[in-house]
């Protein structure tokens, strides 16, 4: 057996016609998986303002929708790196500075919000910033991060 009679041949592939087509059906999942648990995030923005009369979430409807889509890219977007330049006290602190990393980050989108007329504050931030604030926000992204997580596994990515 020669070494040439080894291998079994092979056809060429056919130049497919749909080649440079983009497939959607990935991206379509995800941003209905993002929409998804964005709204998850908006009824729990909305149940935990009637809990906590600290957090005030307006009434309307796509103000909601775009404080709980500002939640959202915050934590795909900036909350990674935030939480890799944060690491050394992180580990300092055998995570707890988590908890204060995640309220900073929710004061943050508090501020976002403001910024873009939306209504939402967190224990009178924006514009007062207290112990109060600092407190309630680190509440209220212990209740967000655990509905997250929750939706990430019932709504997950494919």
């Amino acid at each position: 057996m020669t070494a040439s009679s080894r291998y079994m041949p092979v056809a060429p592939i056919p130049p497919s016609t749909t080649s440079t087509s983009i497939p959607t059906a990935p991206y379509r999942v995800r941003v209905r998986s993002f929409l998804l648990r964005a709204g998850l995030v908006a009824v729990t923005l909305v149940v935990v303002a009637r809990l906590l009369p600290q957090v005030v979430v307006p009434e309307g409807l796509v103000d909601v929708v775009g404080i709980a889509a500002l939640f959202g890219a915050t934590n795909a977007l900036v909350r990674p790196a935030v939480h890799l330049l944060a690491l050394p006290i992180r580990l300092a602190t055998l995570g707890v500075a988590t908890f204060l990393l995640n309220g900073v980050l929710v004061l943050g989108v508090a501020w976002a919000a403001g910024q873009m007329g939306l209504g939402f504050s967190v224990g009178g931030y924006p514009p007062d910033l207290s112990l109060e604030s600092v407190a309630v926000a680190v509440v209220l992204a212990a209740i967000v991060g655990v509905v997250s997580t929750a939706a990430s596994f019932l709504v997950p990515d494919l």
